[in-house]
């Protein structure tokens, strides 16, 4: 899409892995605008021990 119409602003939406990876995209300097919901990674450094054994 980017070749067709190099001008046009490209915008994405991205739910939970789908926002995380953005990041990682080969293109991903190519986004203008992004929307993610849920992005997060959930582990033992981010959430208190006792919470983070509800996700495994």
């Amino acid at each position: 899409m980017h070749a067709q119409a190099p001008s046009t602003p490209i915008a994405v939406v991205g739910h939970s892995i789908g926002g995380f990876l953005l990041g990682l995209a080969p293109n991903g300097a190519l986004v203008d605008r992004a929307l993610t919901v849920g992005a997060n990674m959930p582990g033992g450094a981010t959430m208190p021990s006792s919470e983070g054994l509800l996700y495994f």
